[in-house]
């Protein structure tokens, strides 16, 4: 290519994708992580695991050059243009990988293809970190490969560089460390220690950004992931310590679903059957460069299996490494094709039209964001339920994200102390002088403070709406029986009924979880009322949609929503409709477990049992089914009346798990019927009531009453 041309193909792959990103981004909040991203950006606050120190500090000062924009609007953008930057970078790559080239049309073409493949126009367009990520990518795989293709001790330094430098943001970027590798082996004859040493260093370099958390640290921060300004908390951050629940090796039936998942997602993202070029492309490399192939299929493969291993449903962000691999093969066949027609120009447009036109085509609807509003509509109503000048809980991202946004960056709802438990427990902690968030609670409804918890239904990952540190105390939009609450109820209710239909979620994960969230709250306020009946058709098409979101950790989260209020047919319906969802063994065990429950609460104890040993036979080593299974052998003992095997049955429940309180009580139970228990239930009594501490319950009531009962003082002594 000649100078000229390539500088004015380069700008123009940049100005294309950077009108249709700027035409199509969200003007608002988004949904997701989005809404704490922009407030990392606008505070410099310390985001989720690792912490992204190069997004942040480069974001904030973003947002203060486009101080005159919204805060969202601004952070967008900045994927936008990071994005348009990846495409360029991949331009002058694609470039490279066919120096013979005369013309610049296909190498333009295959990075705008690059564009607006799904994945990445989709987080182009509002606050992520996947558009940088795919940047920071892409210019450490054009690094490596000048280093690979012209040597030198200047490209080993640089390319050392990009590669740290990917390891300050999303890690599925540092899969280039593996290309670099294999290009120091292919060029080891000619790298002494006194050039690979100062390559390690610099390599290292990038690294000393995380010291931007440490310096940053701040309790009172809105966000603020860390827990404390030290060395093991940094390392917590930069390892992504919370992440491991989510992490575990797949069996063979999960890759093998995994893949096939995959393939289907690919043969669409690039537009419709685009990513079975890359097939004759692939081979083609591999007959002509082969060391520069496996240099860009190593990490492809390293990114997939890397994915597969981290058990979270919209990952399709994590893809970049893979769909930029994918995208070189696709190139070097259409190089191949037009070669064939070498005298014919037009075969060129047309093909470089096809490559840029389709994905577009395909994607436009999708990734057009322009006009959604939802998540700014979900965060001023959770802040809006609120009481004036109140304490508000929020969990998960979905909605507290974007409440904590619209309160500590627009400035919306200021009389409301906002906390988001996720990773705000460092304030409180400061705030209230208390280790645990149960103490913390405990201060703060002895004391005379205002407590308002809103706690949304369908949490990330299918977490069970009735977790303990949330409490079931107050629901999303507050206690029902005030006129505000029953105003706002009303609000709900129109919305849920008239406008939300109406919404285009433009097939976003997380934006499905919020149209189901609004539904629920719907649905939430008939239950108490008893009018369960009158909503049985509306209950029945919620289901079928649901059956669209295809995630069995959603249809698993709205089935504890259902289990948590008693309607178990709709419970076990979500339940089924969770497993119909092809999900994977890890998935399936907590399903198992989950139904299981559905059918202990029902007093079918005979199925409860044969679906944990389901979960058992996937893994059976599983402590939930484990421990569910002995309790459900236990409840079949009572109601057997064999009280040694149930008393054997919780003993071996209290072994398993010391600190819960609950088998000690039923241990007490079972001997105050057998002859000469007496003692035994005094001490289990006793145990019972030291594991639940300072909690208040009907069973810590009845403890005590029995250890009156049996003539024994409650302070233990005798």
């Amino acid at each position: 290519m000649k100078g000229n041309q390539k500088r004015i193909f380069s700008l123009s792959v940049f100005v294309v994708a950077a009108i249709v990103y700027g035409l199509t981004c969200c003007r608002t909040v988004f949904v997701g992580d989005s809404g704490e991203l922009t407030l990392v950006l606008t505070t410099g606050g310390i985001a989720h695991p690792p912490g992204y120190p190069l997004y942040t500090i480069l974001g904030h000062l973003w947002l203060k050059i486009l101080f005159f924009l919204r805060p969202a609007f601004a952070a967008n953008l900045f994927s936008a243009v990071s994005a348009a930057s990846t495409a360029v970078i991949l331009f002058h790559l694609l470039g490279r990988l066919n120096k013979s080239s005369a013309s610049s049309i296909i190498p333009a073409a295959c990075a705008l293809m690059y564009a607006f493949t799904f994945p990445v126009w989709s987080s182009a367009t509002n606050a992520e970190v996947y558009a940088l990520s795919g940047l920071l990518y892409t210019a450490a795989l054009y690094t490596v490969i000048r280093f690979h293709q012209d040597g030198g001790d200047r490209l080993l330094i640089i390319a050392a560089f990009m590669c740290g430098l990917t390891l300050t943001h999303h890690f599925s970027a540092g899969v280039i460390i593996a290309g670099m590798i294999i290009v120091i082996i292919y060029r080891k004859k000619e790298l002494s220690w006194q050039k690979i040493i100062p390559a390690l260093i610099v390599f290292i370099l990038p690294l000393s950004l995380y010291l931007y958390i440490l310096v940053r640290f701040d309790p009172g921060l809105p966000v603020n992931w860390m827990e404390a300004r030290s060395a093991s908390a940094l390392w917590g951050m930069f390892s992504g310590e919370i992440y491991r629940q989510f992490v575990g090796w797949p069996t063979v039936g999960d890759m093998i679903l995994f893949i096939r998942k995959t393939a289907v997602f690919s043969f669409g993202c690039f537009g419709p059957g685009l990513i079975l070029l890359a097939i004759p492309g692939l081979i083609l490399a591999f007959r002509k460069k082969l060391k520069l192939t496996l240099l860009l299929l190593i990490p492809a493969g390293l990114n997939l299996l890397m994915v597969s291993t981290y058990h979270i449903p919209d990952c399709e962000g994590y893809l970049i490494p893979a769909i930029i691999s994918a995208l070189t093969f696709i190139y070097v066949f259409a190089q191949w094709l037009i070669g064939k027609f070498s005298s014919n120009n037009t075969v060129a447009i047309v093909t470089a039209c096809i490559l840029v036109i389709l994905p577009v085509w395909s994607n436009y609807a999708h990734c057009d964001l322009s006009r959604f509003e939802l998540a700014e509509h979900y965060g001023k109503d959770l802040l809006n339920s609120a009481a004036d000048n109140s304490i508000l809980f929020l969990k998960s991202d979905n909605g507290s994200h974007t409440a904590m946004y619209l309160r500590y960056a627009e400035g919306y709802r200021e009389d409301l102390t906002v906390y988001s438990t996720n990773c705000t427990l460092t304030r409180l902690r400061q705030r209230y002088d208390q280790n645990d968030f149960p103490t913390i609670m405990r201060t703060l409804e002895s004391g005379t403070e205002r407590i308002f918890w809103g706690t949304e239904y369908i949490i990330n990952q299918g977490m069970n709406p009735s977790a303990s540190e949330k409490s079931m105390r107050g629901m999303l939009y507050g206690r029902l029986g005030d006129d505000d609450d029953l105003d706002i109820a009303r609000q709900i209710a129109a919305f849920t009924r008239i406008e939300l239909p109406a919404i285009d979620l433009k097939d976003d994960f997380k934006a499905h979880q919020i149209y189901l969230e609004y539904h629920l709250q719907h649905i939430d306020r008939a239950l108490p009322g008893g009018m369960t009946n009158a909503f049985t058709n509306y209950l029945n098409d919620l289901l079928s949609w649901g059956a669209n979101i295809d995630d069995p950790m959603t249809c698993l989260a709205v089935a504890q929503f259902y289990r948590s209020r008693g309607v178990l047919d709709q419970a076990l319906k979500w339940i089924n409709l969770a497993v119909e969802d092809e999900p994977y063994s890890y998935e399936r065990k907590d399903l198992y477990v989950n139904q299981a429950t559905v059918y202990r609460q029902a007093g079918e104890l005979g199925r409860a049992g044969q679906v944990l040993n389901q979960a058992l036979e996937i893994d059976p080593e599983y402590p939930p089914a484990r421990y569910n299974s002995i309790l459900v052998q236990a409840e079949m003992a009572l109601q057997e009346k064999d009280l040694q095997a149930a008393l054997e049955a919780f003993g071996a429940l209290a072994s398993m798990e010391p600190d819960n309180p609950l088998p000690y009580f039923n241990m007490a139970v079972i001997y105050e019927r057998l002859p000469g228990g007496s003692t035994y239930a005094e001490r289990n009594y006793r145990l019972f009531l030291e594991k639940a501490g300072a909690e208040h319950s009907r069973a810590i009531d009845k403890a005590r009453q029995r250890i009156e009962a049996l003539n024994l003082p409650p302070d233990g002594n005798n």
